[in-house]
């Protein structure tokens, strides 16, 4: 089952990013190859919107980032 997300990311230096995103647990397969072997389930984490708060001030800057920047922001997520 797929849920909706939003969670606050603070660093160091006080500057936040609110993150929504799509979590979806993914059920373990089982897969034939010199016998069979379960091949873990795992997750997808799907990105939907994030923006950068400065000085109570937010502004949307997914579109900017690119794909590098991303997988950085999810693996800095609660899930992980």
């Amino acid at each position: 089952m797929k849920q909706k997300i939003t969670e606050l990311i603070v660093d160091e230096s006080s500057i936040e990013l609110s993150v929504t995103y799509y979590y979806e647990k993914l059920s373990p397969q089982i897969e034939e190859g010199h016998g069979y072997h379960d091949v873990g389930g795992g997750h997808h984490v799907e990105i939907s919107h994030v923006e950068l708060i400065i000085d109570n001030q937010a502004i949307q800057i997914l579109p900017l980032l690119s794909q590098k920047q991303i997988n950085s922001i999810i693996d800095k997520l609660s899930i992980y």
